[in-house]
C-alpha cells in the first residue's frame, strides 16, 4: 500500500486494448485533470481511481487559482490555459485517447478497459466525446442552436470528455479565452458550429453510457449494491462509470460516493486495520446554552481512556453549572468538539479530517446528522438514514451536516475559524456544515461503535432551583441514574426482600438521597408553605380535615411529573405487594411535601388517609437532621422509624391503617406523601 505522501506522486499512465477478433491495436489512454488545490473532493477522486487501477496527471497544483468562484458565477477558462501548457507534447499522438475529468466532484466506478471498450463500441465512429446533462448553461438563450436529439440529455457539460489527442489539442486552442471565461460556454460555442462539431467528429453521452452528470437527473439514478456499487440510470437503462456531481448535486454525489467505487468494501476494511494515531488530541468542549445533566457528562469525560496525551479546553458562557477552567496548547493534531455525550471511547481507527461518531437521542431518530438536504436547506431523510441510525448497514458516511460531537483534523483548524457565523440567518451548526459544504470539506459519521446519546435540552427550564428534576420526559435514561435509588432494581427483580415494619406496612428503597435534597431545596425555593389550619383554598372545597404544614407538587410545577413517577416506579412494586389490585394509570389528586419543626407543627394527629394506599416517602435523615419523627399504626401499635432517606413506605389508606406522625423534637423533617387512587 502506498504512503500518504507516495499517494500523491502522479504518474503518466497508457492503457491498451487488443480486439481479439481482427488483432486490432486499440489507442492508449491517458487520465487528465486540473487542480490547483489538494481538496477532499480531489482525494476522492484519486481514491477511487487507485481503486480502479487508474493514474491520473494532474497538473496545476499549486499555482494560484484565477479562474473565478465556479460556484457562484461563470468561470473556469484557467483550466484550458493550463491544458494548452500540459498537452502540447501529445497533439500529433494520433495513438492516444485523452480522457479529462473535472478534478473536485468525480469519481471513477470502472476500471480504464471498460471506459475504452465502452468508448469504441457506442461511439467508434467519433473523435471527441462530451458528457451531457438536461440544463443549457451558462447561457439559456443556446439552447435552441443545439441539435435535436431522439433521447436522452441534449446539452453539453464541460467536466468530463474524452477523445483522441490530436481532435482534443484543436478543441482547446480554436479560440481565445481567459482565465475566468466560462470553460463551458467556449466548448458549447465550439460544439454548437457545425463545421467545427463536424471536422472534429464532436458528439454528446446523451444516454450516460460513459459519463453521467447528476445535476437535476437525481430520480433517474439508482444504485445496485455489490461490492463496487453500480450507478444505473433508469431512463436510459445504462450504467455510466464515471459520475459527475455538477453544480448542486455535490451533496447526492457524496451519498453515491458512500456506495460506488467499492467503498462498502473500503469501509469493512478499514474497520480490520487499525491506524495507531498517537497524536495530541485537545479535547473542546463548549456549553452555549443551558444543558441538563452536565456533572454527569463531566464524570464520565474525565473516565475517558487514551493512552496518549489529552488536552481540555472549556468553554461555557451559561450561568448555570458555571464553569471557569481553560487549558491551551500548541501543535494539537485533533480538536475534539463535544456536547451533550453520555459516554465516548476515542478511537482512532480511521483517518478523516473531520468525522463524527453517531449519538442519537436514546428511542428516537433524532441524531447528530443529516442524511440529505431539503431544497430550503434544511433536514431532509435520505434513503439510507434509518438503516445508519439503526446500524443495519456500519462504516462511515459523506453527509451534508453533523453537529453536537466530531473530530478535526489541525490542519482543517485554519479554513474553520470563522465558519459558525458564515451564515448568520442560520443557527452556528448549519453555518459551520454550509460553509464546509460550500467549500468542499466534507463531513463524516461513522456508525461503527455506540459511544453515548444526545441529551435533550429543549425543555429545560432554569427557572427552576433544580431544572434536571424536571427532566423524566426528555432524558429518561439520565433521570433514573440521578434520581432513582440505586437499590430499586433489585427490589424490583426480586433479588432483595422489601422490609415490613408493621403489617401490611413496607418500607422499599424508591428515590435518590440527591433527589430528597433537590426535592426539599425546590419546595424551601418556592417557599409558600400552608399555614397548617383547617382552610385551605388548593383543595377542593377549601377545607382540610387534618392540615399539615405542605406544598402541593402541583405549586412547583412538579405534579405530571409525579403522577408519572407513581405510576412508573411505585405501581410495580405495589403490585407485587399487594396481589390482585391492578389500576393503571395511578391516580392522585393529593401529592405534597410536608415539614415537621417544633415550633411550627411537629406531628400530626391519627387519620386516614384518602386513598387505596399511600405513600410516605422520608426526604432527610434521622439523627441527622432531625430528632423524633415516624409514623405509628395504632390499630396495630407499631411504630415504623421511616429513618432512611430516599425509603418509602407504602400501606392501604382507607379502613385499616388509621396512623398517625409522631413528634418532631429537634430539627426538621420533611416526607413526600402521595394519596393514591382516592
Amino acid at each position: 500500500m502506498l504512503s500518504f505522501e507516495e499517494a500523491f506522486v502522479l504518474k503518466y499512465l497508457t492503457i491498451s486494448i487488443n480486439d481479439k477478433n481482427n488483432d486490432k491495436k486499440f489507442p492508449s489512454l491517458i487520465v487528465v485533470t486540473v487542480a490547483t488545490d489538494e481538496t477532499d473532493g480531489f482525494r476522492r477522486l484519486k481514491q477511487s481511481a487507485d481503486v480502479f487501477g487508474i493514474e491520473i496527471q494532474v497538473y496545476g497544483l499549486g499555482e494560484k487559482w484565477t479562474g473565478g468562484d465556479t460556484r457562484i458565477e461563470q468561470g473556469g477558462g484557467q483550466k484550458i490555459q493550463i491544458l494548452r501548457k500540459a498537452l502540447e507534447p501529445y497533439k500529433d499522438r494520433k495513438d492516444l485517447i485523452i480522457l479529462f475529468v473535472d478534478a473536485y466532484d468525480v469519481i471513477f466506478n470502472e476500471y480504464p478497459s471498460q471506459i475504452l471498450t465502452k468508448f469504441f463500441e457506442y461511439f467508434g465512429d467519433y473523435r471527441i466525446l462530451f458528457s451531457a446533462e438536461p440544463y443549457c448553461w451558462p447561457e439559456k438563450m443556446l439552447a435552441a442552436k443545439y441539435p435535436l436529439i431522439t433521447f436522452g440529455y441534449r446539452y453539453l457539460n464541460s467536466g468530463l470528455f474524452m477523445g483522441y489527442a490530436p481532435e482534443i489539442w484543436k478543441l482547446i486552442n480554436i479560440g481565445l479565452i481567459k482565465d475566468n471565461d466560462d470553460d463551458q460556454l467556449y466548448y458549447t460555442k465550439i460544439y454548437l458550429n457545425e463545421n467545427f462539431r463536424t471536422s472534429l467528429k464532436m458528439t454528446l453521452d446523451s444516454l450516460s453510457i460513459i459519463f453521467q452528470n447528476l445535476n437535476g437527473v437525481q430520480e433517474d439514478i439508482d444504485l445496485e449494491f455489490d461490492d463496487s456499487g453500480d450507478v444505473y440510470n433508469a431512463a436510459h437503462n445504462t450504467h455510466p462509470v464515471i459520475v459527475h456531481g455538477n453544480g448542486p448535486s455535490k451533496i447526492f454525489l457524496n451519498y453515491l460516493g458512500n456506495y460506488i467505487a467499492k467503498s462498502r468494501s473500503l469501509r469493512i476494511g478499514a474497520q480490520k486495520n487499525f491506524v495507531d494515531l498517537m497524536v495530541i488530541i485537545l479535547l473542546s468542549i463548549f456549553i452555549i446554552k443551558p444543558i441538563p445533566f452536565i456533572d454527569e457528562f463531566l464524570s464520565l469525560v474525565e473516565k475517558l481512556q487514551y493512552p496518549g496525551r489529552v488536552c481540555l479546553y472549556f468553554y461555557n458562557n451559561q450561568e448555570y453549572n458555571k464553569i471557569t477552567e481553560k487549558s491551551e496548547s500548541k501543535n494539537i493534531h485533533f480538536s475534539f468538539s463535544v456536547r451533550n455525550l453520555k459516554k465516548l471511547k476515542i478511537e482512532l481507527k480511521i483517518f478523516r479530517d473531520i468525522i463524527a461518531p453517531l449519538v442519537a437521542q436514546p428511542n428516537k431518530l433524532f441524531t447528530n446528522f443529516w442524511g440529505a438536504l431539503s431544497k430550503t436547506g434544511y433536514y431532509a431523510r435520505s434513503a439510507d438514514y434509518l438503516d445508519i441510525v439503526n446500524r443495519k448497514i456500519v462504516g462511515f458516511w459523506n453527509v451534508p451536516f453533523i453537529s453536537s460531537i466530531f473530530l478535526m483534523a489541525k490542519n482543517k483548524l485554519k479554513a474553520f475559524v470563522n465558519a459558525y457565523d458564515y451564515d448568520s440567518n442560520i443557527d452556528a451548526d448549519m453555518s459551520f456544515c454550509k460553509y464546509a459544504r460550500d467549500f468542499g470539506h466534507f463531513l463524516y459519521i461513522d456508525n461503527q461503535q455506540y459511544v453515548g446519546f444526545l441529551v435533550n435540552s429543549e425543555n429545560f427550564d432554569t427557572s427552576k432551583q433544580h431544572p434536571e428534576m424536571y427532566q423524566i420526559f426528555d432524558n429518561r435514561a439520565l433521570w433514573e441514574a440521578r434520581y432513582i435509588h440505586e437499590k430499586y432494581d433489585d427490589i424490583l427483580m426480586g433479588k432483595e426482600f422489601i422490609d415490613e415494619p408493621c403489617p401490611d406496612v413496607f418500607d422499599f428503597p424508591f428515590m435518590s438521597k440527591r433527589f430528597c435534597l433537590e426535592l426539599i431545596e425546590e419546595m424551601e425555593h418556592f417557599g409558600q408553605w400552608s399555614s397548617g389550619t383547617h382552610m385551605d383554598h388548593r383543595i377542593a372545597g377549601g377545607y382540610e380535615n387534618v392540615p399539615t404544614r405542605d406544598i402541593h407538587m402541583n405549586q412547583i410545577d412538579f405534579e405530571r411529573h409525579w403522577l408519572y413517577i407513581l405510576d412508573e416506579y411505585v405501581r410495580p412494586i405495589q403490585e407485587q405487594l399487594f396481589l390482585g389490585y391492578y389500576h393503571q394509570p395511578i391516580e392522585s389528586h393529593m401529592m405534597f411535601v410536608v415539614r415537621y419543626k417544633p415550633d411550627e407543627q411537629a406531628s400530626l394527629r391519627p387519620h386516614h388517609d384518602a386513598s387505596t394506599y399511600s405513600i410516605d416517602v422520608a426526604l432527610n435523615k434521622q439523627g441527622v437532621d432531625f430528632q423524633g419523627g415516624g409514623v405509628r399504626f395504632v390499630r396495630y401499635n407499631c411504630t415504623a422509624a421511616a429513618h432512611r432517606v430516599g425509603y418509602s413506605l407504602i400501606f392501604p389508606g382507607r379502613l385499616t391503617h388509621l396512623h398517625e406522625g409522631l413528634p418532631t423534637t429537634n430539627g426538621t423533617r420533611y416526607i413526600a406523601v402521595s394519596f393514591i387512587n382516592p
